[in-house]
């Protein structure tokens, strides 16, 4: 018998056993929905295992598989783990909060995940003078190579046009680019200028604003998240932009599986 052990949203430090119907294709990391007392819950195949510990009587069934969902990756599932380990919070919540809500969730900041549409040239939006060509040039070495860069000026002052150039040139090498934003009320702006700098590439929003079905749409264009603990699935990432830097508290999370006393580092 092929026995699901599944993680769910509960404060217990374990994951849960549920046998799999004939036919019914879980694998790990596939978003499932369960019998949990009296309610159902959404839940991570964690593994896939073939004995339990649990009597044959005391088995409960999945009861879907939520095909509209991707599986989570094993590095996504890494990811979950190890804050488990290291926050020393139950299992069950980390991986909750790295599924896509499915109603309205609170204030987070805004993640844009910007990558190519697949086509061999970008058209671009975005002039440059010769300060702000200086600036590209420090901000961006060749070969790319890891290289952290500080861009600092007054508000107008052009550093936005810089790292949309920036984040242009590395989706003409095919990686994909990460900006996050302090703010959910400057997305709708910023997703603006986005798209008349780089109108051939796609991009895809996720805050804890965007809509259950929105954040599925998201999630299956490789990005996942929710709440405060947004994750976006970017595998061909390299280069990460942090838009008002000066503002870093909003990106602290004050609920959820890590909370306000226990701080990512």
């Amino acid at each position: 018998m092929a026995i699901a052990r599944v993680a769910l949203p509960v404060a217990v430090d374990r994951l849960f056993d549920y046998w799999l119907p004939e036919g019914l294709g879980v694998e790990p990391g596939s978003v499932v929905r369960v019998a949990l007392g009296r309610r159902q819950a959404l839940g991570v195949a964690v593994e896939i295992v073939t004995s339990t510990d649990l009597p044959p009587e005391q088995l409960m069934p999945i009861l879907e598989v939520i095909t509209a969902l991707p599986p989570l990756p094993e590095d996504v599932r890494s990811l979950a783990r190890f804050v488990a380990t290291y926050y020393q919070q139950s299992i069950g919540p980390c991986f909750s909060d790295i599924l896509p809500p499915l109603g309205s969730g609170s204030k987070a900041s805004a993640i844009e995940a910007i990558e190519a549409a697949g086509r061999d040239r970008i058209a671009f939006g975005v002039t440059l003078n010769e300060d702000q060509s200086a600036a590209l040039a420090a901000a961006l070495p060749r070969p790319l190579k890891y290289s952290p860069s500080l861009l600092q000026g007054v508000t107008g002052s052009g550093k936005t046009e810089v790292y949309l150039a920036a984040a242009g040139r590395v989706i003409i090498d095919g990686h994909q680019v990460l900006l996050l934003v302090p703010e959910i009320h400057l997305t709708p702006q910023l997703e603006q200028r986005i798209a008349a700098a780089l109108p051939e590439v796609r991009m895809v929003t996720l805050h804890s604003a965007v809509s259950g079905r929105e954040m599925a749409v998201a999630a299956e264009q490789r990005g996942v998240g929710k709440g405060e603990s947004l994750i976006a699935e970017t595998p061909h990432q390299a280069y990460l932009l942090v838009e008002s830097s000066f503002l870093d508290w909003t990106f602290s999370i004050d609920e959820g599986t890590v909370s306000a006393d226990n701080k990512a580092p």
